[in-house]
């Protein structure tokens, strides 16, 4: 079975998500509309579960 780890929220989340954010808007152009942080990383104050 696998373990699973949540932790409290890091700040550095949404800094790793605009960096993420700008390139694929870089890469994707005008063929991307929107890109949102979703999931329980992006939400400030409580435990996430990252991706490692």
């Amino acid at each position: 079975m696998r373990k699973v780890e949540v932790v409290l929220h890091n700040p550095q989340w949404q800094e790793a998500f605009q960096v993420e954010a700008e390139h694929l808007q870089q890469a994707l152009g005008n063929n991307a509309i929107a890109i949102h942080h979703i999931g329980s990383t992006a939400i400030s104050g409580i435990y996430a579960k990252p991706n490692r």
